[in-house]
């Protein structure tokens, strides 16, 4: 029987962390209304989600790997 490895729980929660940041930034943009903002902000804030996502996004493809080349000691 496969057991996963037991990934480093920091990996885990900087990831959880990031993607959390990214959603809460995506519903705090839901819910403003820009009329009085300046146009400028809107590449500000897709980048800052587009860090936040990719890098949660790196920190959970290093977990999997990390899981799928573990081998259960025999």
């Amino acid at each position: 029987m496969f057991k996963a490895h037991p990934v480093s729980q920091d990996i885990l929660e900087a990831a959880l962390q990031r993607i959390r940041a990214s959603c809460q930034l995506i519903e705090t943009v839901h819910c403003q209304c820009f009329k009085h903002g300046d146009v400028q902000d809107i590449p500000h804030i897709t980048h800052a989600l587009y860090l936040l996502t990719q890098d949660g996004c790196d920190l959970l493809t290093v977990a999997q790997q990390r899981m799928m080349v573990w081998k259960a000691p025999v």
